[in-house]
C-alpha cells in the first residue's frame, strides 16, 4: 500500500516507505545481535534515520496545518464581509416595502377611522406596532455593520439633554399602553447641555427604554442624569425582572440577549451592542447594574458642553436680540389675507422660526410662537389650516402638542407637520 502510495503521488509517501524500511532494518538487526546469529559492532544509524523521518513528517504536518488555517482565516473574513453586505443590502431593500405597508396601514386608519370597525382597528394597530418593531431590527442591522466598518461619523454639538430625554420619553410611550408601568423623569430643564449627536443621542436612549419596557411588566421606569465633574451621568432605571451577574458581563456583546422562562426576549440582541460603541464614540462609557428580581440601572455618561454658562448666556442674549423681530412678526396688528392660508408655526428657537418665516411668508400668513403652551392659547384665534411644530422643545414637546390639538381637532380639519432632523420610523410612533 505505501508503494502504490508513492506512486500515486502522496507527499508523504516517501517517507513513510524510508520509515518503514529503516525500522524494518532496525529490528532485523536487533534481532540477530539479540539471538547471537550476528557478531558484530552495531551502529543504530536506521533508528536514527526513523526518528529524523518520523520528525520531518511531523514538521511537515504542523507547516500543512498552519497554511491551512490561514487559508481558512482568510476564507472566514471573506465570508464574514460577504455576511455584512448581505444584511446591510437586505435591511435596506426591506426597510421600503416596509415603510409602504406601514404608511398604507397608518392611511386606512386616518381616513376611514369612523367606518373601521374596533376589531379591524385594533387588528390594524396591531400591524404597525409590529411593523415598527420590524423597522427597529432593520436599523439596527444596518447600524451595527456600519459601526463595524467604523462608517458613522458623528455631527456632534451642543444640546439640551432635558429637552432630548423628554422627546425620546414620549417616543417610546406607546410601548407601555398595554403595561402597568409608569416613565419619570427626573432632569431639571436647568441640567448642563451635553455635546453630542442628537440622532444617535436619542437612538442610544430609545435603545436602552425599549430594553426597559422589554422586561418590565410593572412598575417604574427612571431617567435621571447628574453631574460629575465635565461628564453628565444618565441613568435608566427600571423595576423590571433584573439581570443575572454572569449575563451582565456579556449584555453588550453582539447577538446576546437576556431571557427567561417567563420572558420573550425578541429582537436580535444588537440594541445594546449598539448602545455601546455609540456612547463610546462620544468619548463616554456605559455600564449595568442589577438584581434579579428587582430591577436594572443603565448609566452612560456623555461630556458636558465647555462653558456651558457662557454659551447659556449668549443664547439669551440671542433671544433678546432677535425679540424685537419676533414681536414685529407675532404681535404687529392683523393683516392677514383670507385669500392665503393661515399658518401657525412652534418652535423654542428664533432663528428657526425666522428660516421658516422667511420661506414662507410670502405666500401664506404666518403666526410664529415659541412655545407649545402659546400654540394651545392661539389655536382658537382663527381657522389653522396649518401647524408646522419642532419635536423637541422644553415643558411641552412636539409630540404631546400634536396629542392636545388632536383632542380638539382631527387630522382632516386642522394638519400637523412635525420638525425632526431624525429620520428613523421611531420619530414618528
Amino acid at each position: 500500500h505505501t508503494i502504490r502510495a508513492v506512486q500515486q503521488g502522496y507527499p508523504d509517501g516517501i517517507f513513510i516507505l524510508l520509515l518503514i524500511t529503516s525500522y524494518t532494518s532496525n529490528a532485523i538487526w536487533g534481532a540477530g545481535i539479540k539471538f547471537g546469529s550476528l557478531d558484530i559492532g552495531y551502529y543504530p544509524f536506521d533508528f536514527i534515520i526513523s526518528i529524523v523521518v518520523v520528525a520531518i513528517l511531523l514538521f511537515k504536518r504542523h507547516f500543512r496545518l498552519v497554511k491551512l488555517a490561514d487559508e481558512q482565516n482568510k476564507q472566514l473574513q471573506i465570508e464574514d464581509q460577504r455576511k455584512d453586505e448581505f444584511l446591510a443590502n437586505t435591511s435596506h431593500e426591506l426597510r421600503n416595502p416596509l415603510h409602504a405597508i406601514l404608511n398604507i396601514t397608518q392611511v386606512l386608519l386616518d381616513k376611514n377611522k369612523e367606518t373601521l370597525s374596533d376589531e379591524n382597528e385594533e387588528r390594524l394597530l396591531l400591524q404597525l406596532r409590529i411593523g415598527q418593531q420590524m423597522t427597529h431590527t432593520l436599523n439596527d442591522l444596518i447600524d451595527a455593520t456600519r459601526l463595524k466598518e467604523q462608517r458613522i461619523q458623528l455631527k456632534k454639538e451642543s444640546h439640551s439633554l432635558f429637552n432630548l430625554a423628554s422627546g425620546t420619553m414620549n417616543m417610546v410611550r406607546f410601548m407601555i399602553q398595554e403595561k402597568n408601568v409608569q416613565f419619570e423623569m427626573d432632569i431639571p430643564a436647568s441640567f448642563p447641555n451635553v455635546v453630542v449627536d442628537e440622532r444617535r443621542f436619542v437612538q442610544i436612549l430609545f435603545n436602552l427604554l425599549h430594553n426597559a419596557i422589554k422586561y418590565t411588566d410593572e412598575g417604574t421606569i427612571t431617567i435621571s442624569a447628574e453631574q460629575q465633574d465635565d461628564l453628565a451621568w444618565i441613568h435608566i432605571k427600571d423595576t423590571g425582572i433584573g439581570i443575572s451577574s454572569d449575563l451582565q458581563q456579556r449584555i453588550f456583546q453582539p447577538y446576546e440577549q437576556a431571557s427567561t422562562s417567563n420572558h420573550s426576549s425578541g429582537g436580535i440582541g444588537l440594541g445594546l451592542s449598539i448602545c455601546k460603541q455609540l456612547v463610546e464614540l462620544h468619548g463616554g462609557e456605559i455600564y449595568v447594574s442589577s438584581v434579579v428580581g428587582k430591577g436594572s440601572t443603565f448609566s452612560f455618561s456623555l461630556p458636558i458642553t465647555k462653558a456651558d454658562s457662557t454659551r447659556n448666556i449668549e443664547k439669551v442674549e440671542l433671544l433678546e436680540n432677535t425679540e424685537d423681530l419676533l414681536v414685529t412678526t407675532t404681535n404687529k396688528p392683523e393683516t392677514f389675507n383670507p385669500a392665503s392660508g393661515n399658518i401657525l408655526i412652534v418652535d423654542d428657537d428664533p432663528i428657526n422660526l425666522k428660516l421658516l418665516q422667511a420661506l414662507l411668508e410670502d405666500d401664506y400668513n404666518i403666526h410664529a410662537v415659541t412655545n407649545a403652551k402659546e400654540a394651545l392659547e392661539n389655536i382658537h384665534l382663527r381657522p389653522w389650516d396649518l401647524v408646522i411644530s419642532d419635536v423637541m422643545m422644553p415643558y411641552m414637546s412636539g409630540y404631546e402638542l400634536t396629542e392636545k390639538i388632536r383632542e380638539q381637532f382631527e387630522i382632516s380639519e386642522l394638519p400637523i407637520l412635525l420638525l425632526t432632523a431624525r429620520n428613523q420610523i421611531e420619530d414618528i410612533s
